[in-house]
């Protein structure tokens, strides 16, 4: 550095005139300096991850915090109130406030506060309001925040707080306000709640609290509001519930309260809200709830309340919600409920009420909400109800009420919803039901609805779903129903209904679940469904539909189910139904779909369900249905299978890949070649029909490997070689069927081991030897046919264990020697074909048949003939 410069920095003017400015700029900055508020706010506010700039105006340069962003002094300067609410805080609770020492209200609620309630917080005397709701804390109420004296206000609801309610809560003598509620608090409510004798609201629902609700809530002379729903609470409501005179909301739902409801409820004349639902009380509803005179809401569903609706609730007059469903009441609506005229929602369903509907509901013009369902109502329907013109929604499904529907109904012109299904009403659907605009459900099936369809339904337009299945409706589907372009479900099955589908239906792109089932539709499946893209459910089986199925189905790319079984439909199956690769069920069966299996069978990887039997569909299975994994039931039953080139007429063994299948069905069919050995990787299959067709070879011994079998039917075929002994592990078969095959051998005595057997059926074979003494353990069998085979020898009379047999078929064999005795004991025999008899035939007292034709049986026949 040049000596010049040197000399100007260390020269005594410019020293002085640094100093000088030193020592004015510390001057300078400790007079503004942040008091010791501040700095405790600003420690806290560095503890805080606080991604927002919520706190940017809480600024070190300032010498008061006063004016920051949520905090609050009085004349003094002093902070009293701290007020945070919604901001994206992430941090812990203060613990360092201790110079704030003015503090009254510590609200920091909604704001991600994270960590335990420090103890500390017990060190702000003046706290008269804490309020940390609304965040992520986590720990337990520390038992020091019991010593705030000037308390007044205590939230922490919506947290994870654990353990239990601080037993020196008790303390808070000038608590009024104490919200515990959403938490994961446990133990039981301490009886010390009871010296909180200013509290005036309790909240502590949804939490994990046990135990009795403590008779000395009943101090709690100036509680108005009591939350305790949600809990683990047992036991009855104390009687002293009576001494809260002031409780006007109680709500101690779902929990595990028990006993009855006690009658010094009516000792409080201010409650207007009560809600009881969801727990175990059980007698009748006391007749003091009459002296309730404020009551609007009245909740007890769910328990188990008997008797009747008390009379005193006809002093209700300002009740609006009347809610007792789920209960066991069984006594009729009394006439009375209609002097509670303020009622807007009533809800008496799932109960065993019996009676008319009362015709003084005509009087409840405010109703909007009544359910009824799930009763034993009888009678009409009061044409009354027409007076309700302010209902929204109406139940009365699953009772016995009978008569015709109110034409009145044509006035609730408000009412979106209307369920009268399953009841046994009469007549025809009124036209003026086409009035009530405003409905989105509408359903009145398993009735005895006759007549047509209204074409005022068409009016409907904001209908969602409509339901008239399982009635007598006649006639066509009016073409107007497609104007109600809302629709998603769309129900007719089960009717009388004639003609055609409407083409109009083509323009429901919302339509999700179409079913008309059961009809005696006819003509050909419109193609304008294929518009219906939403669809997921469609079902138009057992109908007179001919006609082939549209192409434009490979649009309905959403489809779920499809079920056209029992039609008169013909032509190909198209290959494009594999585009519907949502489809899990896919039955086409009984038809006269004449075509090959489409390849495109393999794209449906979600299939679960498919029935193609009973058509006049040729050529191979193809392999690709291997890749349909999820398939569980697959019948091809009676049709005309001829194998083609590529699979040379066998089951294909790529089938087997398909491991989840359960039932099985080729029977009735021209499939040859053998059964695959790989059919053993199918370990839940519990049916298996292939039967009359052409198949050969052995019985695999991997069909062992099979243990869920339960029906086993192989018969007729050409199958050769012996009964493997592993179907003696189908421990759970219940049906086998051989007969008519070629086996050889003797039967395995593996089979003892198949005790549920019921039905056992070899005969038409050429099995030989003796027959099994074994079969005597399989005491569950009813039907046992071995006829026309070569067995030898003696019939082993253990079966005359098997006394549950009704049929037994040994005839045309080359068994000798007399018939045992033990078989008097097969009292339950219908049909018996044998021999010459020496047993006690006497006692098969339900025999229809006997024949002793083609044996060799010794003996001679019973002296009595005659008494069976």
């Amino acid at each position: 550095m040049p000596g010049t410069v040197m000399n100007c920095l260390f020269s005594p003017n410019i020293f002085f005139f640094t100093l000088f400015v030193s020592v004015i700029s510390l001057l300078f900055s400790h007079s503004y300096s942040i008091d010791e508020q501040g700095k405790a706010l600003l420690t806290w506010k560095n503890s805080l991850n606080c991604p927002t700039d919520a706190l940017k105006s809480w600024n070190p340069a300032d010498s008061s915090p006063c004016k920051w962003f949520g905090i609050h002094c009085n004349s003094n300067g002093e902070v009293v109130n701290i007020s945070l609410n919604a901001l994206e805080l992430e941090g812990p609770v203060p613990s360092n406030f201790q110079s704030l020492k003015s503090l009254k209200t510590l609200i920091i609620s909604s704001c991600s506060l994270t960590g335990t309630i420090p103890k500390e917080i017990a060190e702000y005397h003046e706290l008269t309001s804490i309020d940390l709701s609304y965040n992520s804390l986590s720990g337990e109420i520390p038992s020091e925040i019991c010593s705030l004296e000037r308390l007044q206000s205590l939230d922490l609801n919506t947290n994870s707080l654990k353990g239990e309610i601080p037993p020196g809560i008790g303390n808070l003598s000038n608590l009024s306000f104490l919200s515990l509620h959403s938490n994961q608090l446990s133990g039981k409510i301490p009886k010390t709640i009871g010296e909180l004798g200013k509290l005036q609201l309790f909240q502590a629902g949804g939490n994990y609290l046990e135990g009795e609700i403590p008779e000395e809530i009943g101090n709690c002379s100036e509680l108005q509001s009591l939350y305790l729903f949600k809990n683990s609470l047992s036991g009855p409501i104390p009687n002293q519930i009576g001494s809260c005179k002031e409780l006007i909301f109680m709500d101690i739902s779902q929990n595990f309260l028990t006993g009855n409801l006690p009658k010094t409820f009516g000792e409080l004349t201010k409650l207007e809200d009560v809600r009881l639902w969801g727990n175990a009380f059980e007698g009748e509803i006391p007749d003091d709830f009459g002296n309730c005179a404020e009551m609007r809401n009245f909740d007890a569903a769910k328990n188990f309340l008997t008797g009747k609706i008390p009379r005193g609730f006809a002093k209700l007059v300002k009740l609006k919600d009347l809610r007792l469903w789920n209960n066991s009441f069984v006594i009729a609506i009394p006439d009375y409920l209609g002097n509670c005229t303020e009622l807007t929602s009533l809800d008496l369903s799932l109960n065993h009420i019996t009676g008319s509907i009362p015709r003084s509901f005509g009087n409840l013009v405010k109703l909007q909400d009544v359910r009824l369902f799930n009763n034993s109502l009888t009678g009409p329907i009061p044409d009354v109800l027409g007076n309700c013109t302010e209902l929204t929604y109406l139940s009365m499904s699953t009772n016995f009420l009978t008569g015709n529907i109110p034409r009145s109904f044509g006035k609730l012109v408000k009412l979106h919803n209307l369920r009268l299904w399953n009841n046994g009403l009469v007549g025809s659907i009124p036209d003026d039901l086409g009035n009530c605009t405003e409905l989105t459900y509408l359903s009145i099936s398993s009735n005895n609805l006759t007549g047509n369809i209204p074409r005022s339904f068409g009016k409907l337009v904001k209908l969602q779903e409509l339901v008239l299945w399982n009635n007598s409706l006649v006639g066509v589907i009016p073409d107007d129903i497609g104007n109600c372009t809302d629709l998603t479900h769309l129900d007719f099955s089960i009717n009388l209904l004639t003609g055609s589908i409407p083409r109009s239906f083509g323009k429901l792109l919302k339509l999700q679940q179409f079913r008309l089932w059961t009809n005696n539709l006819t003509g050909a499946i419109p193609d304008d469904i294929g518009n219906c893209t939403e669809l997921t459910h469609l079902d138009l089986s057992f109908n007179l539909i001919n006609g082939s199925i549209p192409r434009s189905f490979e649009k309905l790319v959403k489809l779920q189910e499809l079920r056209l079984k029992k039609n008169n439909l013909v032509g190909a199956i198209p290959g494009d139904i594999g585009n519907s690769k949502e489809l899990t069920y896919l039955d086409l069966s009984s038809n006269l779909l004449a075509s090959n299996v489409p390849r495109s069978f393999g794209k449906l990887v979600k299939l679960q369900k498919l029935y193609l039997s009973y058509n006049l569909l040729s050529g191979a299975l193809p392999f690709e249905i291997a890749n349909c994994t999820e398939l569980i039931e697959l019948f091809l039953d009676n049709n005309n299978f001829s194998g083609g080139n590529y699979l040379e007429g066998e089951i294909p063994t790529e089938l087997t890949n398909c491991t989840m299948l359960v039932r099985l069905g080729f029977g009735e069919n021209n499939i040859s070649g053998i059964l695959p050995s790989s059919i053993g990787k199918l370990k839940r299959l519990e049916l298996s029909f292939i039967y009359r067709t052409q198949l050969s070879g052995h019985i695999p011994e991997e069909i062992g490997n099979c243990s869920k079998l339960q029906s086993l039917m192989l018969c007729e075929n050409l199958i050769s070689g012996p009964i493997p002994w592993q179907i003696g592990e189908l421990n759970k078969l219940q049906v086998l069927h051989l007969y008519k095959n070629g086996l050889k051998g003797v039967i395995p005595r593996d089979i003892e081991n198949c005790t549920e057997l019921t039905d056992l059926d070899l005969s038409f074979n050429l099995l030989t030897r003796g027959i099994p003494r074994s079969f005597g353990k399989l005491v569950k069998r009813h039907h046992l046919s071995l006829w026309n085979n070569s067995f030898l020898g003696a019939i082993p009379d253990d079966i005359g264990n098997c006394t549950k047999l009704i049929f037994l078929d040994f005839s045309m064999n080359l068994l000798t020697s007399n018939i045992p005795r033990s078989y008097g004991q097969l009292v339950k025999f219908q049909e018996l074909y044998l021999g010459v008899l020496t047993f006690e035939l006497a006692n098969c007292t339900q025999l229809t048949h006997l024949s002793l034709k083609n044996t060799k049986f010794l003996g001679k026949l019973p002296l009595d003939p005659l008494a069976i």
